[in-house]
């Protein structure tokens, strides 16, 4: 039996997610005797709770109870293969970020979750003196056809579910098994988590399935996924947070 306590950001308009997310914490209450507690200040509560909410509130929680930060994953070292990013990549500070070069490139803030990235300037390359301070990852600008959100726990695929551009352009599977395959050389992987994959159009025309990024398994948009495994997930994912 898994008795755990749950703490709930409080919405007022509960989007899809939360409604399925509230579903299956209702289900662990009764099956677990677990409790859940809604309260919008998650830095009143201590390491006994297992905190579900934006990524400003897990923050919060984390930093009073653990003093730590929700750092970016993105694609992890062992996994920085060309057959898997498709594209080049490198992680720079701020002022190395080649500006004025000609180039296109996806520019993406890894010091911090959800603090910049330049998907809207479809390639160009923003001023660095005008971006935050930190790490950024630097990727040549791909054609992307559909994007789509794999989620796996205990080094399992449990769904794949599209969240942009055609469903109808699906990624190579094999290589998604490869991606999970690979990642488990790494001990400090998440026990949930999610691959972020896209899939390209090359200039000789064919397609190709390629890795975005990874997330634990923490405020991460479900787009569908409603698998019984939640929450333990959500537990794994936090649990990550803690020891990382």
């Amino acid at each position: 039996m898994k008795k755990r306590n749950w703490l709930i950001q409080p919405q007022s308009d509960k989007d899809a997610d939360m409604i399925v997310i509230e579903k299956l914490l209702r289900r662990d209450k009764i099956l677990q005797f677990s409790q859940v507690e809604y309260n919008e200040d998650s830095e009143r509560y201590g390491k006994d709770m297992i905190p579900v909410g934006d990524i400003p509130y897990i923050e919060r929680w984390l930093w009073k109870n653990h003093q730590k930060k929700m750092i970016p994953i993105e694609v992890p070292e062992i996994l920085r293969k060309e057959e898997f990013l498709g594209r080049s990549y490198r992680i720079v500070d701020r002022d190395k970020i080649p500006y004025d070069t000609g180039g296109k490139y996806f520019i993406k803030n890894v010091s911090r979750l959800k603090e910049f990235n330049s998907a809207l300037y479809e390639g160009m390359v923003p001023m660095p003196s005008t971006l935050p301070a930190g790490h950024y990852v630097v990727s040549s600008w791909v054609d992307i056809r559909s994007e789509f959100r794999v989620f796996v726990y205990k080094d399992e695929i449990l769904a794949i579910q599209n969240y942009l551009g055609s469903p109808l352009v699906f990624p190579q599977a094999e290589k998604l098994m490869k991606m999970v395959m690979q990642y488990q050389g790494d001990n400090r992987r998440p026990k949930a988590y999610t691959l972020d994959i896209a899939v390209i159009c090359k200039q000789d025309q064919t397609t190709d399935t390629i890795l975005l990024e990874i997330h634990p398994f923490a405020c991460c948009g479900l787009y569908g996924f409603a698998d019984p495994d939640i929450p333990d997930m959500l537990e794994a994912g936090i649990q990550y947070y803690t020891e990382n």
